[in-house]
């Protein structure tokens, strides 16, 4: 898995960005079936990861545009 600039990420960097894209697609596609105290830790969460796929220079959407 390479980033936004064409960087190889080393295994823990790819399995970071693998966990980020997972959980946005959890709160995308399935949050409204999750019960409201595991959905608001979700939305903390994603928020965490957003900062280390941001990090990775994976070119996240903004947080404001994720709209989960």
């Amino acid at each position: 898995m390479k980033n936004y600039m064409n960087n190889e990420f080393s295994t823990a960097e790819k399995d970071l960005a693998e966990v980020y894209f997972r959980m946005l697609k959890i709160l995308r596609d399935n949050g409204n079936e999750l019960q409201p105290f595991q959905y608001c830790n979700a939305r903390k969460a994603i928020g965490a990861l957003w900062q280390i796929a941001n990090g990775l220079d994976l070119d996240p959407d903004q947080l404001y545009d994720i709209n989960v």
